[in-house]
């Protein structure tokens, strides 16, 4: 008698620790699995913002062109020196560093502008 609750509470023993062991081995696998599909969906986004940005230059990129064969060569290059001063200090300092009168600073600004937005370009 004495012998066979041994061997119950043995089992139950040793039952206990092997669910206790799947356990924590079924939930270290979901773990797993749960940052390996948020690790590739954090790819998957950087790869679409990737893309995107890409195809964003290239649309600027065709736009400068366009701006190019309306209004030549010189005014494109005039275009890029505005928009970069713009970037680094602001419409105001780059229309002043341009020695722009305010007209062609609006125009300009106008201009840069419609390359983003795909409206037309008016003449500099």
């Amino acid at each position: 008698m004495q012998q066979s609750k041994a061997i119950i509470v043995g089992s139950v023993i040793i039952g206990a620790c092997i669910l206790s062991f799947l356990g924590y081995n079924i939930s270290r696998d979901r773990a797993e699995a749960k940052a390996l599909q948020q690790e590739r969906e954090r790819q998957l986004v950087e790869e679409r913002r990737a893309e995107r940005n890409r195809l964003d230059e290239r649309m600027h990129e065709l736009r400068m062109d366009e701006y190019e064969r309306k209004f030549g060569h010189t005014e494109r290059l005039k275009l890029v020196a505005f928009e970069l001063g713009v970037r680094a200090e602001g419409v105001e300092a780059a229309c002043k560093g341009q020695s722009f009168s305010p007209k062609r600073c609006e125009t300009f600004e106008k201009n840069r502008q419609a390359l983003f937005d795909n409206s037309e370009f008016t003449r500099p």
